[in-house]
């Protein structure tokens, strides 16, 4: 009688065994077919209840095609488990598309889509009072010493000084619209006669030569001005130290502060003051002699904030 070997249902024989083959045999035969049973299930310790169409449809764990939904138990818990449509839809809810946009504003440079880090930076020039929001920025925020003058476009600024050794009048042109404080400054200024200086303020149209309210009186006399801020000094021994203060109290109205000494044999302090208001914004300045006399000493300079 022919019996095959074999360990598992793959190596049994469907011929075997044969018709003419003894009776006596069979139950070799049998007992192949239990032991080849056995080995190739060998984990199956109750009934099997699935169908051969179920059997056939299981998923290979190497990669397969689903042909229906599938449900899992729950959100995942570990970095390889799978998610729910749930657990994806929750954690994407936050999230913005990357083809939304960032759009530098007005003092801003920079922005664009989101499919890449994007940078905002502020554009040379570009914050202004307008883009600060009231009390948004105080002095607490600012670091000691992080606002230099340097870094201010209305600083206290020096005007080129100018030496008064000749001519009778020095120009100072182009101050800023902005300006709402200038200062005169005299360098032991002295004159060839026995006259006085004035500092003539005026705008777009020109020096401003009257109108002025001034008074000003050193240690020996003192007189009063309609053709600009008076300096006194009324002797050519003179010299003048100190300064002429300008301030814009409002709109096109300016007020002036007379205070310096003369350096000479006998000494004397200057004091004086004045009103004057412009057609338009002041944007140029004149210290004159006020009898056509000369300058014959000394510089002056002004600086404006």
């Amino acid at each position: 009688m022919a019996l095959e070997t074999g360990s598992f249902i793959s190596d049994l024989n469907a011929s075997n065994p044969q018709s003419t083959d003894s009776v006596a045999q069979a139950d070799d035969h049998l007992r192949l077919i239990k032991s080849t049973v056995k080995a190739t299930f060998p984990n199956i310790t109750g009934a099997v209840t699935k169908t051969h169409t179920q059997l056939n449809n299981t998923l290979d764990k190497t990669g397969d095609t689903m042909t229906g939904a599938l449900t899992l138990s729950g959100a995942p818990s570990s970095n390889l488990h799978a998610a729910t449509k749930l657990y994806v839809d929750t954690a994407d809810a936050g999230k913005v598309d990357s083809t939304r946009t960032i759009t530098a504003g007005t003092g801003l440079s920079g922005g664009g889509d989101l499919s890449a880090n994007r940078t905002l930076s502020i554009a040379s020039g570009g914050v202004g009072t307008t883009q600060l929001a009231d009390a948004g920025v105080t002095t607490a925020k600012i670091a000691d010493a992080a606002v230099t003058p340097a870094k201010l476009s209305q600083k206290l600024t020096a005007a080129t000084a100018q030496v008064t050794t000749s001519g009778t009048s020095k120009d100072f042109t182009d101050i800023p619209s902005w300006v709402k404080h200038i200062t005169v400054v005299f360098n032991y200024v002295t004159l060839a006669t026995n006259g006085d200086v004035l500092v003539q303020i005026g705008d777009s149209g020109g020096l401003e030569t009257t109108d002025y309210v001034s008074s000003c009186t050193n240690s020996f006399s003192g007189a009063t001005a309609a053709n600009g801020f008076l300096v006194r000094l009324s002797n050519a021994a003179f010299a003048m130290t100190g300064t002429v203060s300008l301030h814009n109290t409002s709109g096109n109205t300016w007020v002036a502060t007379v205070a310096g000494g003369t350096y000479n044999a006998s000494y004397a302090g200057i004091i004086g003051g004045g009103t004057k208001t412009l057609s338009a914004t002041l944007d140029r300045l004149r210290v004159l002699t006020s009898d056509g006399g000369a300058f014959d000493n000394g510089s002056l300079n002004i600086f404006y904030e």
